[in-house]
């Protein structure tokens, strides 16, 4: 009997150290960065690699390190597409702090999709929504590429409400769900970590991307971690942890940050006396009805409005009717072309807003 337990246990052992040189030497192969035990953790060193590889830390072209939210569209952008103003948010034109008098304002915030990455500033649903309102309103558009619900929310909190505005829309798309789960993206971010029943900040102060650099430069930190870490373990931890993330529901951190994150949303806007709108904005699969997940979200953002009394907008219906009368027309751009909305999309967004507005008696 000792004999098979001990044959058995060494069968294991030949078994993980045979996996664990697999692993070693497929990573080696490959673009030599491992597999770990949280997204965050793989983001890093991902980022870390390519830089290391360039010898510089600099940012993406068009974003620049910001240290409350990670990252942001850098000022005075002026390119024949793309264009910012001198605090680095979409479009051309300058917002006063206050605003003038007489001047109403609607503040948009959100990812790439409200920013309105892939097409020119005046095709961008901030501008023709501008466009609908007409004389006396101006539309402030406070979003960057690839943040998260956290980082929108604090960047409404910390620089929105200095816009005064009177109204003040949310994009969420439904696969910030996920972004709201990392501390590391494209770079450092904040997020929130659930506490009692509230919210808890976590890295409110985001390291410089040159301090991050030289602490890998100088050997402070490494790309994988340390040697002896085990790369198996590392690979089955993160293929668990990814199918804990995709798995949507009432209970699941994710939704529950998400949730706190509404409330937060609509209490803030409440107490400072300001139409609300939480836009749910959602992917391709959502709309073609096979991303079981997001529908699932979309029922929860549903509930979690409605519970809270915070106005909320679906796309999905729109979208979906606009695609069955006008099937030669794209809403949304397939992923192969960069994804994001095409100029048509941007109409429609305008339009659903532009009817909120009205609807508000704007």
């Amino acid at each position: 009997m000792k004999r098979r337990l001990l044959s058995l246990c060494l069968g294991v052992l030949v078994a993980f150290f045979g996996l664990e040189g697999l692993m070693r030497v497929v990573i080696a192969l490959g673009d030599g960065v491992p597999d770990a035990t949280t997204e965050s953790q793989e983001n890093e060193w991902e980022w870390a690699a390519e830089h290391l590889e360039a010898g510089t830390a600099v940012f993406d072209s068009t974003l620049t390190y910001d240290p409350r939210f990670g990252w942001r569209s850098r000022a005075n952008l002026d390119t024949e597409q793309l264009g910012t103003n001198s605090e680095g948010w979409r479009g051309r034109a300058e917002h006063s702090q206050p605003k003038a008098p007489g001047v109403r304002r609607l503040l948009l915030v959100g990812d790439s999709y409200t920013f309105g990455a892939g097409v020119a500033d005046e095709e961008a649903f901030a501008h023709v929504l501008g466009v609908m309102l007409g004389p006396g309103w101006e539309v402030v558009n406070i979003s960057a590429p690839g943040w998260g619900t956290d980082q929108q929310i604090l960047a409404f909190e910390e620089e929105g409400l200095g816009y005064d505005p009177d109204m003040v829309v949310l994009g969420f798309f439904v696969r910030d769900y996920s972004r709201n789960l990392l501390s590391f993206r494209q770079y450092f971010k904040p997020r929130f970590a659930l506490e009692g029943n509230g919210l808890r900040l976590v890295g409110g102060s985001v390291p410089t991307p040159e301090a991050v650099f030289d602490e890998y430069v100088g050997g402070e930190r490494q790309v994988g971690g340390s040697w002896y870490r085990s790369r198996f373990i590392d690979k089955c931890i993160g293929s668990w942890r990814k199918f804990s993330d995709r798995n949507i529901h009432r209970g699941a951190v994710g939704w529950e940050l998400v949730a706190r994150l509404m409330e937060r949303f609509h209490k803030r806007t409440g107490a400072e006396g300001m139409d609300a709108l939480w836009m749910v904005i959602p992917t391709d699969e959502t709309v073609a009805g096979t991303a079981d997940r997001y529908i699932t979200l979309a029922g929860l953002c549903e509930e979690q409005a409605e519970a809270l009394g915070l106005e909320l907008l679906s796309l999905t219906p729109e979208i979906i009717e606009h695609n069955r009368l006008h099937p030669d027309e794209l809403v949304s751009r397939p992923a192969e072309l960069g994804g994001h909305f095409s100029p048509a999309g941007h109409r429609l967004v305008a339009e659903q807003i532009h009817r909120w507005v009205l609807a508000k008696g704007g």
